[in-house]
């Protein structure tokens, strides 16, 4: 005897008809939330916490919020790459002081952009803000690369086996440590620059250049497939972390601080200095480390008379207004 393993038809359809019945009851009575914006906000917190003066200042700290970050509609600041540098530097601190052992990694996890959306906002509103958040978070991350510490690895290719376009940056989504990111055809050039960073970057930095280019031709193969380990035609690895003069990676500025890299360049007696780090807007690159060598040069051949010091510019006068007779 065959056993049914569904519904006939027609009785499905009865049963189907009286819970649509019952859910139209249900809905009339309970229609649930619109979908519309509203002016109520869940705040979940312990009971025995709770007082006259907590709608109060949960107010107050949300117009603080809204007034740091969001002052209005086009910009807002999410904070991600302030907090992530400020822990890093208290996470490098205590493993320095042998309060975190040398094994543990230091890791920073960031929303997508679609998750901060999804429980609040409705579905409508979302396409309108999430290409600004999504670029706001990227650059975060590249806020965030730029102040721990890391070491450059640079291949050259043969042809574009990533391809990928000029400049562009490809940030992997991974869980370990041992990632990095790429800055693919550099300037429109088949130069590819691999960053790694962290404790991770400074480690692989000690085991040699040899080391830090096997790493970077295994994750592009991870990455991209195997052809592109036969596509290295030249590599060259910096490892700033071993020079005793540097000590560290590529300068960074803290959102706000831009002016400081001027104060980098002020001479101390008669040493005068220069690099990219103390180019106001060139920094991080060629152009801004050769700016500031002429700047600091002139500046050194004024000291000893070997050229002239610039002419001081005599303010004008102001205009005098004329009075109507």
């Amino acid at each position: 005897m065959a056993v049914r393993t569904s519904i006939p038809d027609k009785k499905l359809t009865k049963a189907l008809d009286r819970v649509q019945k019952a859910q139209s009851r249900f809905w009339r009575h309970y229609p649930g939330d619109s979908g519309a914006r509203q002016a109520v906000h869940t705040v979940y917190g312990g009971a025995h916490l709770f007082t006259a003066e907590t709608p109060k200042k949960l107010g107050e700290l949300a117009l603080k919020s809204l007034d740091t970050y969001a002052p209005d509609a086009a910009t807002f600041e999410t904070g991600y790459a302030d907090m992530a540098i400020a822990s890093w530097k208290l996470f490098e601190r205590l493993q320095r002081e042998g309060v975190i052992p040398t094994a543990v990694k230091f890791q920073i996890s960031l929303p997508t952009p679609i998750a901060p959306t999804y429980n609040n906002m409705v579905p409508t509103d979302r396409p309108a803000l999430i290409p600004m958040l999504t670029k706001h978070l990227l650059s975060e991350v590249a806020a965030i690369a730029r102040a721990l510490p890391h070491d450059r690895i640079a291949l050259q290719l043969s042809g574009n086996p990533l391809g990928l376009s000029h400049d562009d940056m490809v940030i992997e989504q991974s869980k370990s440590t041992s990632t990095a990111l790429l800055s693919a055809n550099i300037n429109g050039s088949t130069l590819c620059a691999v960053d790694v960073g962290g404790s991770f970057g400074r480690d692989l930095s000690g085991q040699g250049e040899k080391a830090m280019t096997a790493f970077a031709v295994e994750w592009l193969s991870r990455l991209y497939g195997s052809d592109v380990a036969a596509a290295v035609k030249k590599s060259s690895a910096t490892r700033w972390n071993a020079s005793p003069y540097v000590l560290g990676a590529m300068s960074a500025a803290p959102p706000g601080a831009q002016g400081l890299r001027k104060v980098l360049g002020e001479p101390v007696g008669n040493l005068f200095l220069a690099g990219e780090a103390t180019h106001e807007t060139l920094w991080g690159t060629v152009d801004g480390a050769w700016e500031s060598g002429e700047r600091a040069a002139v500046a050194a051949l004024q000291k000893i008379g070997a050229l002239p010091e610039p002419a001081a510019t005599a303010p004008r006068a102001p205009k005098q207004r004329r009075r109507g007779a």
